[in-house]
């Protein structure tokens, strides 16, 4: 299995911490990959044979511990569990680009996260199609995240590895601010 190194953690030892008002964050080693089709034909059918689901533009979904988030009728990224490599077949990785080393995803959780989050975001997450498909690309100030969520009190992020901690950091800012 020389395709699935063990991927390493920024924060290391640090399994959870808790950065105040009851909120905690979660880094979880995933695998990231990026796909960009020349059709939307092609990129349907590809979501379709990964998790069995039809996903449009700007929406998610998930099957077996393999999470689709598609952003255009394009492109799609594929964030897989730690534990899951090998459902996620080496005819699909042909198709995609290995984006692990630059990305890392944090679980954000805690009371009312979502609207916090809302708070500080530059696009509108509460507007009608974003809050149906509960995913989007987005800005916190200068940090380009890729946020997306099952309940208001947890939120999934993907941020780039070289601003973890200085994002952790600033997001423990903002939270002294409220």
């Amino acid at each position: 299995m020389a395709d699935y190194l063990v991927r390493e953690t920024v924060f290391d030892f640090i399994e959870c911490e808790m950065i105040g008002h009851g909120i905690s964050i979660i880094e979880c080693p995933v695998f990231v990959y990026e796909g960009q089709f020349r059709s939307k034909n092609e990129l349907d059918h590809t979501c379709h044979s990964i998790t069995h689901l039809d996903i449009q533009p700007g929406q998610m979904a998930a099957s077996n511990g393999i999470q689709l988030l598609r952003f255009s009728p394009f492109s799609v990224y594929v964030v897989l569990e730690q534990q899951q490599p090998a459902k996620f077949s080496s005819e699909h990785r042909k198709k995609f680009f290995d984006i692990s080393h630059g990305k890392c995803m944090l679980t954000i959780q805690g009371e009312s996260i979502l609207e916090i989050i809302g708070d500080y975001c530059s696009t509108d997450i509460f507007c009608n199609r974003i809050s149906q498909n509960r995913v989007v690309k987005t800005r916190i100030i200068d940090y380009e995240l890729v946020i997306w969520w099952h309940s208001n009190d947890k939120v999934n992020a993907l941020v780039d590895r070289s601003y973890l901690q200085s994002f952790v950091e600033f997001f423990r800012s903002l939270l002294l601010r409220r």
